[in-house]
């Protein structure tokens, strides 16, 4: 799911202004929460995969989300900076249900969200040696969950490419 512009580009902001050496931001544009990775899907998969998550969607009630702590990730060797989103039912919720809807068609999908989510605000190459000087509270950037994205990446030397394939809107009953 993707935070409005203005909180991505607040977050964005913040994590190019601590001009860490050895971390790489990620533009505003890509900065997104992973709901549920669903790994490699077939292509002829997609259509299917997309009315499955759609109808998942439309049964869940709109939230509130709110991000406020920097923190490195992942915890045992930090090579990131996280934005962390606060603990949240729905958000896990929602999770759990797209993870067990897609399993037939994602075989390579990851756990559903334990705990919290997050926001990838950096990238470096290896561990982070001051990664705990990174740790901090954010003024919080609330706002309201309406959809959630089913989004293509591309992995490349310089940096993943994104496309949203569907756009997945909550609490919309279908005819």
């Amino acid at each position: 799911m993707t935070p409005p512009p203005a909180v991505r580009e607040r977050l964005h902001a913040h994590a190019a202004s601590l001009g860490h050496p050895v971390l790489r931001v990620i533009p505003a544009e890509n900065l997104h929460i992973t709901v549920l990775f669903l790994g490699n899907v077939a292509r002829e998969s997609v259509e299917d995969l997309t009315a499955r998550l759609g109808s998942v969607a439309a049964r869940e009630d709109r939230f509130p989300l709110e991000i406020g702590h920097l923190l490195p990730g992942p915890p045992r060797r930090p090579y990131m900076l996280w934005a962390l989103v606060t603990a949240s039912e729905p958000l896990l919720r929602l999770s759990r249900t797209m993870h067990a809807t897609a399993k037939p068609i994602a075989a390579e999908q990851s756990k559903p969200l334990r705990g919290y989510g997050h926001v990838t605000l950096a990238r470096g190459k290896g561990p982070l040696k001051d990664a705990e000087s990174l740790a901090m509270e954010l003024e919080p950037a609330a706002f309201e969950v309406t959809e959630v994205e089913l989004i293509r990446s591309e992995l490349s030397p310089r940096g993943a490419r994104y496309e949203t394939v569907a756009n997945l809107r909550l609490g919309v009953t279908t005819a």
